[in-house]
């Protein structure tokens, strides 16, 4: 099978990342049978368009021209072609209906079967406009070294995993307020073994669907596709995804089976996972002493 690799680096990157890069994907490709049609490096920010850079322009042009009937596109992070969820869904759906599959070669994982996606894409196309822009907060602990970095950090001579953290805020709620979740997820974690390297923010009422939020969509996708992070979700307590027990444990079995830990930090438990009928009562007996 006949493949493009793609690279997008930032405009300041130095050659060495750039040939890091090249060789890494090389050796996936004669490691899995792929002729290499190209490689395509675009120097652009992460936000620049797909559209507007000419080296992505250049790769469709080849893919085009190939006369293989199977082809593909690696890349080693989906953040080479966007950190857009929506760009990025959308990007990945355009591949798949061209008959293109778009491939990590970083885990060798093929990113136009996951029908993940399509859920997802949906539920981002049709979120309603009232939905507040999500607030994406940076974690002091965050792990620098970008795209090539593992999920493992040492830290006091322990070994953390890298995890998400999820927040849905009130709009009278204040600064202060989200300083003491913020500690409270961190303390939690950390607790846990791990450490929070990256914050998604949603201000929007708990009775609006998860599925409908912004910043949730973000989170999924974030985790989904993230070599630094571990499948792995802290929230204050099970209130900030519903207010509706059943709803909670409907959507955390989701969550689960698609092989993702939600961790309730006043609770002190893991919501993946349990009995289901225990959890829908033990969530209603806590909701009781909470306002979210």
């Amino acid at each position: 099978m006949e493949a493009a690799a793609y690279i997008r680096v930032a405009e300041h990157a130095c050659r060495n990342a750039i040939e890091l890069q090249k060789l890494m994907l090389q050796n996936y490709a004669l490691a899995h049978d792929y002729k290499i049609l190209g490689t395509f490096i675009d120097k652009a920010n992460v936000r620049t368009s797909l559209y507007g850079r000419r080296g992505f322009g250049r790769m469709l042009k080849a893919l085009e021209l190939s006369a293989d009937p199977e082809k593909a596109v690696l890349i080693l992070t989906s953040e080479a072609l966007s950190c857009n969820s929506l760009d990025f869904i959308k990007t990945i759906h355009e591949f798949r209906q061209r008959g293109v599959k778009v491939i990590k070669g970083f885990e060798g994982t093929e990113l136009t079967r996951d029908v993940r996606f399509d859920r997802i894409r949906a539920v981002l196309e049709e979120s309603p406009k009232s939905v507040r822009q999500v607030r994406r907060v940076s974690s002091n602990n965050k792990v620098f070294g970008m795209e090539l970095q593992k999920s493992l950090i040492s830290k006091g001579g322990a070994i953390q995993m890298n995890a998400a953290g999820y927040m849905n805020i009130l709009s009278s709620e204040n600064e202060e307020v989200v300083e003491h979740q913020q500690q409270a997820l961190e303390s939690f974690a950390k607790e846990k073994g791990y450490n929070i390297s990256d914050y998604f923010v949603d201000y929007t009422s708990s009775t609006t669907n998860p599925y409908d939020r912004q910043g949730f969509n973000e989170l999924l996708h974030s985790i989904m596709n993230s070599n630094e992070m571990e499948k792995v979700i802290f929230v204050l307590n099970s209130g900030v995804l519903s207010r509706d027990a059943l709803k909670v444990v409907e959507l955390v079995s989701e969550l689960g089976r698609n092989g993702i830990t939600v961790f309730a930090a006043l609770e002190k438990k893991e919501l993946t996972g349990g009995n289901p009928a225990v959890t829908i009562k033990e969530i209603s007996e806590e909701m009781q002493h909470y306002d979210v």
